[in-house]
């Protein structure tokens, strides 16, 4: 057994947290391969960890539990069942029933723009008979351009079904959106029509646009309100 002494080691650190330990070359006499088995040695055992790379399987499931959790927790203080369908081929990943309503929930967590097949999937689940809507989440991306969904939030009818289409949205959105998807189905059975969203996005735009026009006639009216008592109080001073 051969010792060495007069060994120089570096160490080195970030607030306390060691990086790297390593021998230098000295006097000692020590070997270089016996150096760089030492060094070797030395850099595996400090090594900081790797985490795991998360398959595909395992970030779609973590966006589900999120979404899941969350409903849950609303389930608590409102009339929503939450119900977990992720192990139910065809149904989708989530469903809820909120007072007379089913809904469909799927959750996507691409990290690139959805596919449209994962679309096709979604709106196969969809088409039960036993769901009278549907939402689909994108939790990182949006849709593929094909798609035509507006971003962040779209709704359609998709076979006389309101479909949500939602992407990197605030999961608090989710209870008003249900509260709406209730109110729209309530509205076409009383109705007995589907009025198309766009239409109803037209409607909004123009009444924001003639909304404009009033702010700005109201501004212009309190200039001329203000000139006008200044006159007063001046023609009050002479």
């Amino acid at each position: 057994m051969e010792t060495f002494k007069g060994l120089s080691i570096v160490i080195e650190h970030n607030a306390g947290v060691i990086d790297s330990v390593r021998l230098l070359k000295s006097r000692s006499g020590i070997s270089d391969p016996l150096l760089e088995d030492v060094n070797n040695g030395l850099k595996q055992a400090f090594a900081k960890p790797v985490q795991p790379t998360k398959t595909t399987v395992e970030i779609g499931n973590l966006g589900e539990q999120q979404v899941l959790s969350y409903l849950q927790k609303i389930s608590q203080t409102s009339d929503l069942e939450v119900f977990d369908r992720s192990s139910e081929a065809g149904h989708g990943d989530i469903s809820v029933s909120y007072k007379d309503i089913n809904i469909c929930i799927e959750v996507k967590n691409y990290k690139c723009a959805l596919p449209q097949a994962q679309l096709d999937k979604y709106h196969k689940s969809l088409a039960l008979d036993e769901y009278q809507s549907g939402i689909i989440i994108c939790m990182q991306q949006g849709y593929a351009k094909g798609a035509n969904i507006r971003t962040p939030i779209d709704i359609k009818y998709h076979q006389n079904k309101p479909s949500v289409y939602l992407s990197c949205v605030d999961l608090q959105l989710l209870y008003p959106i249900i509260e709406i998807i209730r109110t729209m189905i309530q509205s076409n059975e009383n109705t007995q029509e589907h009025r198309d969203i766009n239409e109803l996005i037209q409607r909004i735009e123009i009444f924001k646009e003639k909304l404009g026009d009033l702010k700005t006639l109201v501004e212009a009216q309190k200039k001329i309100t203000s000139k006008l008592e200044k006159s007063i109080a001046d023609m009050c001073l002479i």
